[in-house]
């Protein structure tokens, strides 16, 4: 007797779950946007599942990298606004896309990891996901200045402990500077410069031991200047100007 198959709807509609699960496993902050037919995050979900084919063995790492660069896109007008986009969603493989730079993969059967996100100066606009904390186990440099980039900084990326450069320069980034940066404590290279940040200073800033740059100037930061700055031995550039810090 003939088995039944799958029609190719089902067979979507199965992967897609799989693909979901994936993510909210990881991230369950994201079980609602996921189901919102509006969000970024369900455009990022439809298209990680179209990439696939029913039969390919669903990656988990691959899958969530995949999603969190696929939501950054939607998330900051790439498909209308970007200055330069190729290969974004055009290409399966993501470290064919402009601005992003993988690591070599250690196999023929492996996926090639993240490295480096380089989208400078290239018209973002929108808000940043915290879904980009997806890419904790490899992301080493984030680069997203001189853009139009609004809402706060996600207190997620504290999760993004292999960072060594964050610069988010030149933005409209509001809010706070998020207290549990001290978490990050491979950065050397961080300026958050020209934006709209309206907190203190975190004195966890002080467990940045390999910081060399740190640049907060033009913001509208409050409060005094934390002494924990002072263990910061390896510093060669701090820039506050421009804030209305206290100097007492």
């Amino acid at each position: 007797e003939d088995q039944p198959t799958m029609s190719p709807t089902s067979s979507r509609d199965g992967l897609e779950q799989k693909v979901k699960l994936i993510i909210t496993s990881s991230f369950p902050n994201s079980k609602n946007p996921l189901i919102d037919i509006s969000s970024p995050q369900y455009q990022a979900l439809q298209w990680v599942t179209d990439a696939r084919v029913s039969d390919d063995i669903l990656e988990a790492g691959r899958v969530l990298q995949q999603y969190s660069l696929a939501l950054l896109f939607y998330s900051t007008s790439g498909g209308t606004a970007w200055a330069q986009s190729d290969g974004w969603l055009r290409s399966e493989n993501e470290c064919e896309w402009y601005g992003v730079v993988c690591s070599e993969p250690q196999t023929p059967e492996t996926y090639q990891r993240v490295l480096n996100i380089d989208l400078h100066d290239n018209k973002l606009q929108g808000s940043l996901p915290s879904e980009l904390a997806l890419l904790s186990n490899t992301l080493n440099s984030l680069s997203l200045s001189n853009n139009s980039l609004d809402g706060t900084i996600p207190k997620a990326l504290e999760m993004l402990t292999k960072l060594t450069h964050l610069d988010l320069q030149r933005n409209e980034i509001s809010g706070s500077i998020f207290s549990r940066i001290g978490k990050l404590t491979k950065l050397k290279h961080i300026d958050f410069s020209a934006n709209l940040l309206q907190s203190t200073i975190p004195t966890e800033i002080g467990a940045l031991s390999q910081l060399n740059f740190v640049d907060f100037s033009e913001n509208d930061l409050i409060g005094g200047i934390p002494s924990e700055i002072g263990r910061l031995r390896n510093v060669r550039v701090l820039d506050l100007r421009e804030n209305k810090l206290s100097y007492a």
